[in-house]
């Protein structure tokens, strides 16, 4: 009888071989089929998941997440059944993830989550922003990062038939950077309006310095005197879009007012006016000034709009915009008509469909003619959202 002796690498066996004791991580030559493996894997240790599909799908009725490659943070939540929203169903992102979006992929109709809700944002994959009442709410009350709503209102109470801007005075001041100047509150002013006396005791002032970002300053009126010009400010400004009074030395009511008299903000070596509180017939204690400049690292989307005339009189109004404030040379950028609104008597609302966008560092506002004398107003909600979001 003879023994035949089969090769070590060549063994069979007709049974089970057990694996148990394999180690953890196995080196395969070809390719490993997964399809029975369960879809929920346990592991001792750290997966290393820098090679997923940046889509994932999850067990939510077929939904998926785009998740950012770079830290894991949820960017969008694609759900396919619109009949879920507001339900149970909805994801809520982890903290540190406000802004993400969801989509319903069956309408395009996108959310954003504010940090405790989601606010629809476009209709049916529209690129447009969709702004519901909701929604310019909550970025109102600051739960949505990086938005914010500047609510924006002028007046000009003598329209000749020459175009100005819409504010009181009928003046925007608009210099290139090497004409930006600090400022101080003019005099011949009620003497009241002093720093101890019963009337506006500072000006807040609020707009842009010469790098274009938001800057603002209190001005101090005259120590004792109102009449007399204030102290010259720090701050030097390109543009001032907004001014109020901050303190005063009276307890306001309906017949005790916050200042006693108009209060004009020139430049701190005198000559050029920049804006003027108005008091004729009760004193505002704010500004009216119907022009806005975009900030630097911002992008405004402006809506609706309201504009009033005084009794029958009809007034022509030019929305403008002025991009690249920050030019120095030519060529410059054009200063543009974006709407044009003619013969408005009485009350008339207009505004853009989906919203009309103005980047960073642009003028934007209102100018204004009449064949005869008028008074008239506008007010506009400027949606301001930050770069990156």
């Amino acid at each position: 009888m003879s023994l035949i002796l089969l090769p070590l690498n060549t063994a069979k066996t007709a049974a089970i071989v057990e694996i148990s004791n394999w180690p953890v991580t196995q080196t395969v030559d070809g390719t490993v089929d997964v399809g029975n493996f369960p879809v929920t894997q346990t592991v001792d240790g750290t997966v290393n998941v820098g090679n997923f599909p940046s889509v994932q799908p999850i067990s939510d009725n077929g939904g998926s997440l785009t998740v950012d490659s770079d830290n894991g943070s949820i960017s969008t939540y694609h759900k396919p059944d619109y009949s879920q929203l507001s339900t149970a169903g909805d994801p809520t992102p982890p903290a540190g993830n406000e802004g993400a979006t969801m989509e319903y992929t069956d309408t395009g109709d996108t959310f954003r989550w504010t940090g405790t809700q989601w606010i629809k944002i476009t209709i049916g994959g529209s690129s447009r922003m969709y702004p519901t009442a909701s929604f310019l709410a909550e970025a109102e009350r600051g739960n949505i990062p990086g938005h914010s709503i500047v609510h924006k209102f002028g007046k000009n109470k003598a329209v000749t038939a020459t175009f100005t801007p819409l504010t009181i005075g009928g003046i925007y001041e608009t210099p290139q950077v090497a004409g930006s100047t600090t400022l101080r509150i003019k005099a011949g002013g009620n003497v009241n309006d002093n720093q101890t006396g019963s009337g506006a005791r500072g000006l807040f002032v609020q707009g842009l310095g010469v790098a274009g970002a938001v800057v603002s300053e209190t001005l101090l009126p005259h120590a004792t005197d109102g009449t007399l010009a204030g102290p010259a400010g720090l701050q030097a400004f390109m543009r001032v879009f907004r001014s109020y009074v901050i303190t005063s030395g009276s307890y306001a009511n309906t017949t005790t007012e916050s200042h006693g008299g108009d209060i004009v903000v020139e430049n701190s070596g005198g000559g050029t006016d920049w804006l003027t509180v108005d008091s004729a017939g009760w004193a505002r204690s704010q500004s009216q000034i119907g022009v806005y400049t975009v900030p630097l690292g911002f992008t405004a989307y402006v809506h609706a709009y309201t504009l009033t005339t005084d009794s029958n009189k009809a007034v022509d109004f030019v929305f403008f915009k002025r991009e690249s404030i920050l030019d120095t040379a030519a060529p410059y950028s054009a200063m543009r008509a974006v709407v044009e609104e003619m013969g408005i008597q009485g009350e008339f609302t207009g505004g853009f469909v989906g919203g009309q966008m103005f980047p960073e560092l642009t003028d934007l506002g209102w100018m204004v003619k009449a064949a005869a004398a008028a008074a008239v107003t506008v007010d506009f909600e400027i949606l301001l959202i930050a770069d990156g979001y």
